[in-house]
């Protein structure tokens, strides 16, 4: 017989519009994490364990207790670069309320619950201090796969003893995760635990495990203004150690834009075209926000492939732009446009766009952003008769996109951060 106030019908809907653009919204960031840790964990996959990481093919493998591993890299165990188990509380040290993680609380790869306690409260097993970027895996029935990683936890955040914490010391913490996640790790884990009905491994066992890492000093990340550091690590990030070059990379901002009346996308580096554009003079284009970075045609870089334009609206023919950075794709359009006579519709070959790099099996280096290709599926049934293509950073936009039936072609070029500067408006 309890009352409850009930809103009037309008209200009521306009409430569960807002819960439900919150659901989706949730729903999309979860997803975003899916993705990106896919990416993340395909990336270390081909480069740490496959051995496909870029100049892989002039490295030869050489003979490890692990098996072959490119030659310049070494085995490591796990308590060289990590600490396990670094620090724990006592009734002397305790706080007077802490946040505790148990095992039942974790899953694979998630935290699913942390319950508040004040000390006198908490369980006796409420012992393990763990930090931001720290690694809780159980030590109980390790194939289980009960793990996960400690992002930004509240201050006194504590794990149960029944959990081995590692604490990266000589890596990134990100690096650390993968390596301690992957299907061998697991099986290792598994090989190791002792005791049939209560399965289970120790610190000891954690130290012990054999990783596979690079320490070969030749890899370098780019910041925003194009100077080259070399990888240091604070924090579990990388952070500059020496500077490489004080000249900045010849930078190139990719400017998107967006006209309704064609219901098409179109971007340029080309600063010219830019302020053609934006002063009105190519119809009713308007900047949709999308800035990316690339490299400039002008200065090309080692590593780096230019990216072919091509337009299709001469003598008829599609009124559009087309780009990519596959040289097989270029090659065919170009040895078609040789073969239609030129008062023929065609796709003529514009221009070298700008550079980017080109992304290995899917998958772009660390310092770089993936740039995904989507296509609006000319010609069929209710879409537009033109083709067109749309490039984003986004993942928001990616899956907004395909919402609307566009298909995704994936990662398709692999680009430099935007500089502060690109991302202010002409």
């Amino acid at each position: 017989k309890l009352q409850v106030p009930l809103p009037p019908l309008p209200t009521q809907r306009r409430i569960a519009s807002v819960l439900s653009t919150y659901d989706e919204l949730i729903e999309n960031n979860q997803q975003r994490i899916r993705i990106l840790e896919g990416m993340a964990r395909s990336l270390y996959r081909e480069w740490f364990v496959h051995f496909r990481y870029p100049g892989h093919e002039s490295v030869p493998l050489v003979d490890s207790s692990l098996g072959q591993i490119p030659q310049g890299w070494e085995v490591k165990k796990l308590g060289e670069i990590a600490a396990v188990n670094r620090a724990q509380i006592n009734a002397k040290t305790a706080p007077a309320e802490l946040h505790y993680i148990d095992i039942a609380s974790v899953s694979p790869g998630q935290i699913d619950n942390i319950t508040s306690y004040s000390f006198p409260d908490a369980p006796g097993r409420a012992r393990r201090i763990v930090q931001h970027g720290d690694i809780l895996w159980s030590c109980v029935r390790p194939n289980r796969r009960s793990h996960a990683q400690v992002m930004q936890p509240e201050p006194d955040t504590i794990a149960s003893t029944g959990f081995a914490v590692l604490t990266a010391t000589d890596v990134p913490f990100t690096f650390l995760y993968f390596a301690t996640t992957t299907d061998d790790f697991v099986a290792f884990l598994t090989n190791s635990a002792t005791g049939s009905a209560y399965p289970a491994v120790t610190a000891k066992t954690f130290e012990n495990a054999k990783v596979i890492l690079n320490q070969q000093d030749g890899d370098f990340l780019q910041l925003d203004d194009g100077r080259l550091l070399r990888p240091g690590y604070v924090d579990g990030g990388c952070a500059p150690i020496k500077y490489l070059t004080d000249t900045p990379r010849t930078a190139a901002a990719v400017v998107e834009y967006f006209s309704p009346s064609l219901n098409h996308y179109f971007m340029t580096a080309h600063e010219f075209e830019k302020d053609f554009v934006e002063r009105g003079l190519a119809g009713d284009w308007k900047r949709t926000g999308q800035i990316f970075g690339a490299f400039s045609i002008e200065a090309p870089m080692p590593g780096t492939s230019p990216v072919c334009r091509f337009y299709g609206g001469a003598n008829g023919g599609p009124n559009s732009h087309f780009y990519s950075a596959e040289k097989f794709e270029c090659d065919i359009l170009a040895r078609i446009e040789a073969q239609t006579p030129p008062d023929q519709p065609a796709w003529r070959f514009e221009r070298e766009a700008f550079r980017i790099t080109v992304p290995a099996s899917g998958i772009c280096p660390p310092n770089l952003t993936p740039l995904y290709r989507l296509y609006n599926r000319a010609g069929e049934p209710g879409r537009d008769r033109d083709p067109n293509h749309r490039y984003t950073t986004d993942l928001g936009i990616h899956a907004e996109m395909q919402a609307q039936g566009w298909v995704s072609e994936g990662v398709h070029m692999c680009m430099p951060p935007a500089s502060r500067s690109d991302r202010m408006p002409n």
